[in-house]
């Protein structure tokens, strides 16, 4: 049999083996499948499971119960510990229960209402299975016709409101024409919400909010009315009266530094006695002993002015700055109302510190390029260094990664020391910015500085380098990152002679020159990922970078005279090249237990002026872990080259192609599975004398150059890591003959890679 099939066929025989039944009562049935039929329905039929009272046990692939197989797998004697652990670790089976199938098809009926079909019929109906015990529910549903929006009127008495409503009136979500929803209903409710509570409306809320439909003026429409009401109040007579919504503008501002919400509540009037105030820009610092903050940076990270109409949306904004600064732990903002000429509010942000300075020994699993190590990291800290919210890291490494060689598949060790200094302030540090800029981004800046030694049994490498790094927010899912300037100092002092006579007839040979990369980094990406909520997410990422070109545009204005190398920088030759990555991941949730992750990434490097390669440590790879899983790290590539003799894995490249495709299940206890397939390849963008022939990239011949693997994984999460398993199998091989390149029966030794790493690939 090929081995690829063994472990589904242990698999499906796991499966097989429990009876689905086992432990359904007699005269009871096990729901073994619950299916929507529906005509003509101009929605996403998935949009209705959600709304089902009972479902069918999970299934894997969409074809296996295995959680409920593990549940059967239990004895009836529960003194014994096997049992008990398979009955938690499976799923109980799902007895078809008929008042939930009246339940659930009045949620769908009662749905379908609220999205305009209010003609729409649900049926339900049951197969029973007598034999197999087992039953099959059938939801037919017939939508009919929708209702439509005839007209939509607004009726707002009080006239402040009305003509801030009306001014935003571009912004409304419900149009004539458009089908009558009432999610969408609610949507408008909260949006009027929201803008009125920007503009001063401490107390509004969407309960004063509601509709009126009236359908009986033409048949499939509705006119619809939204209707704004005023508060109520209790007047001096203790009789209800009709008031109006009061506006509020911010009169003082309060931040209460080393909140302590214990003694608060316990003695409020000793506690806050206790408290010295300064103040500044207009706010009151209340602290006790000393401040342990600058005033200054309270301020520029409060978003809440005396003056201004209160706006919920400067408080979110405040509350995520502060929070985001190091040495505070805890901020809650909270106000107090104040009626007695004209609406103020009086605000309190009381701050919790961490300690200042600290330390962190932490072991780590690494995985860098697909091969798994080892590292110890000491981290000295401090979070409030110049008492601005500065976090300062020193950070000092060791690392044993292993490796395996090309040729004869030994392993061998690469060793690594590192320091490492970081200086991060809570803003952002660069002249000409305006107000609005600093007030409205959250941003940090970092200055760091690093020295990093490795030693590989073929060379010995110093990396040292200098940059600055710009990090910004400006909305909850999207970030940036700018890298200037960003300044690395390779050097290689020595190179075994084995290896210098491998690389020298080759292009390699550049690779391993110590050169200088003086250059700036852009990097925008958008992530919705939420570990709270199993939902759809998706992650995506833009980068350029850049280097040299000052320094050449220096030497060309300078009418330097081109050495035979190269220009250089201090003595020591400069990298100029440019690259651009773009990357792409969307996780489609099936269930809590099953999901399909989707993965696409390009990335293109092209040397010029001063370079004719790009640096080794820029330059592309196929395979390893986060690659085409059927090669090892640095095996695959470029295009159809094929070099299984040289006992150097540095197949690399200046252009990148990958597709990946996983499937992701969760099975017991930490263990989750995966079935995946991973396309692409690299390739050289110039034909370097020929040092690697089938390697450069062709648009007529690409395609046909895609290598493809598949494979089966484990995955242990331990939530604060996850360790990862995949065995990936080669099934087109671009590097074998032409004719021969599908991979029928693939070899345990030549054509499946254990891939051993750290968190997901991608």
């Amino acid at each position: 049999m090929r081995p690829q099939y063994i472990l589904i066929l242990l698999f499906i025989l796991l499966l097989g083996a429990c009876k689905p039944t086992k432990y359904v009562p007699e005269n009871e049935y096990l729901l073994s499948d619950v299916k929507i039929n529906f005509e003509e329905l101009e929605m996403n039929p998935s949009d209705l499971k959600p709304y089902l009272k009972q479902k069918p046990n999970l299934k894997i692939l969409g074809l296996f119960k295995f959680h409920l197989g593990l549940y059967n797998m239990s004895g009836s004697n529960m003194d014994r510990w096997w049992n008990r652990w398979f009955r938690r670790i499976g799923e109980e089976p799902v007895i078809y229960d008929e008042f939930l199938v009246e339940r659930s098809a009045q949620e769908l009926q009662k749905y379908l209402n609220n999205k305009g079909y209010l003609y729409a019929d649900v049926e339900d109906t049951t197969i029973f299975l007598e034999k197999k015990h087992k039953a099959k529910v059938i939801y037919d549903v017939t939508p009919n016709k929708p209702f439509t929006i005839l007209d939509h009127k607004e009726r707002i008495d009080d006239p402040n409101i009305k003509s801030l409503v009306d001014a935003d009136s571009a912004n409304t979500l419900i149009r004539d024409g458009d089908n009558f929803d009432v999610d969408i209903l609610n949507q408008e409710r909260d949006r009027i919400t929201n803008l009125l509570r920007q503009k001063g409306y401490y107390n509004f809320s969407r309960d004063y909010i509601y509709y009126m439909a009236d359908s009986s003026i033409q048949p499939l429409s509705i006119v619809d009315t939204l209707i704004l009401r005023n508060p109520t109040i209790v007047n001096a007579l203790n009789q209800k009266v009709e008031s109006t919504h009061l506006q509020y503008t911010i009169r003082d501002i309060y931040f209460i530094t080393d909140f302590d919400p214990q003694k608060a509540l316990k003695e409020p009037a000793t506690y806050y006695e206790a408290f010295d105030t300064a103040e500044y820009n207009g706010l009151k610092i209340l602290y006790q002993d000393k401040l342990k903050i600058k005033p200054l940076i309270l301020s520029v990270n409060n978003l809440i002015r005396r003056g201004e109409l209160f706006n919920y949306r400067n408080v979110e904004r405040t509350h995520a700055l502060l929070a985001a600064i190091p040495i505070i732990r805890y901020v809650n903002i909270r106000f107090n109302e104040n009626k007695t000429i004209e609406p103020t509010l009086d605000c309190f942000i009381q701050i919790t510190f961490n300690n200042a300075v600290g330390y962190s020994v932490n072991p780590e699993a690494i995985n860098q390029s697909g091969n798994i190590g080892a590292s110890l990291n000491l981290d000295l800290f401090h979070r409030n260094l110049f008492k601005g919210g500065e976090m300062f890291n020193t950070k000092f490494s060791v690392a044993r990664e292993t490796q395996t060689g090309l040729k004869d598949k030994t392993s061998f060790n690469s060793d690594e020391l590192g320091f490492e200094t970081t200086l991060q302030y809570p803003r952002f540090l660069f002249p000409f910015l305006s107000s609005y800029f600093v007030d409205n981004i959250k941003s940090n800046t970092s200055f760091k500085a690093s020295i990093n030694f490795q030693r590989r049994p073929d060379y010995e490498r110093y990396i040292a380098s200098l940059g600055t790094q710009y990090n910004l927010k400006n909305k909850s899912n999207w970030s940036h990152q700018f890298i200037f300037p960003d300044l690395n100092y390779v050097s290689i002092p020595f190179m075994t002679d084995t290896f210098k006579q491998y690389i020298n007839p080759t292009f390699l040979k550049y690779s391993y020159e110590n050169h200088v990369i003086l250059g700036a980094g852009y990097n925008v990406a958008f992530n919705d990922q939420d570990i709270r909520k199993y939902r759809d997410s998706k992650y995506f990422r833009i980068g350029f970078e850049s280097s040299g070109n000052f320094m050449y545009l220096y030497d060309q204005i300078a009418g330097t005279a081109r050495p035979e190398n190269g220009y250089n920088f201090l003595g020591i030759k400069y990298s100029q090249y440019v690259k651009f990555d773009l990357e792409g991941t969307y996780n489609r949730r099936i269930d809590n237990k099953n999901a399909i992750v989707y993965h696409a990434a390009f990335g293109l490097g092209l040397p010029y002026g001063n370079s004719d390669v790009l640096p080794f440590e820029k330059r592309y790879f196929g395979g390893g872990a986060n690659g085409v899983r059927g090669w090892q790290v640095r095996q695959l590539g470029p295009g159809i080259f094929k070099d299984d003799n040289s006992i150097y894995m540095n197949k690399t490249g200046d252009l990148k192609l990958q597709f990946n495709l996983e499937y992701r299940f969760k099975l017991i206890w930490v263990v989750e599975g995966a079935l995946f397939s991973d396309v692409g390849n690299i390739w050289t963008i110039r034909d370097y004398n020929e040092d690697q022939p089938g390697g450069v990239f062709r648009f007529n011949s690409f395609y046909n150059q895609l290598a493809m693997a598949y494979g089966i994984g484990a995955r242990l999460d331990f939530s604060f890591f996850v360790f990862r398993v995949d065995l990936g199998i080669r099934g087109y091989d671009p590097a074998r003959p032409a004719g021969n390149r599908w991979v029928s029966s693939p070899s345990f030794t030549n054509d499946m890679v254990l891939n051993l790493a750290i968190g997901y690939p991608f």
